[in-house]
């Protein structure tokens, strides 16, 4: 099984706006729209891309990604 090269700057996008569509999703706030919102999501989706990409943290469910552990 060949590894496919991630494109950290796709997954980046999409993890931004789904994290903005939750913050516009959350009813408690009222939507104004405003820079800061997509600042916020941007960064948060950078935190969640350190997380992933990080080799040395391992797995959270390595039964997910590893094949020999599944067979």
């Amino acid at each position: 099984m060949s590894k496919k090269k991630i494109n950290w700057e796709e997954r980046r996008f999409y993890a931004a706006t789904k994290i903005l569509g939750g913050m516009c999703a959350n009813y408690h706030h009222t939507f104004i729209p405003a820079t800061h919102w997509v600042t916020s999501a941007v960064r948060l989706a950078d935190v969640l891309m350190k997380a992933l990409s990080n080799p040395d943290k391992g797995n959270i469910c390595p039964e997910l990604y590893d094949p020999k552990v599944s067979e």
